[in-house]
């Protein structure tokens, strides 16, 4: 068995579409008074590092099976 990994990452450099992705999360409950917080991190983030970059990592496995 082998396992095939694919590593990569997408870097956001805007607020709004981060910002609505974590909001369309179903794991991602917002606490409504702190959510203009959120909102405010996101964009300090952003204006600090130009972008915010999320990993991903996916792969597959092969096997063979052996008469």
């Amino acid at each position: 068995i082998t396992l095939y990994r694919y590593e990569d990452a997408l870097a956001i450099a805007e607020a709004e579409p981060l910002i609505a992705y974590v909001l369309s999360s179903a794991r991602f409950v917002p606490v409504d008074n702190l959510l203009p917080d959120f909102v405010n991190f996101i964009k300090q983030e952003l204006a600090s590092h130009g972008a915010i970059r999320i990993t991903k990592d996916a792969g597959i496995f092969e096997a063979h099976r052996y008469q």
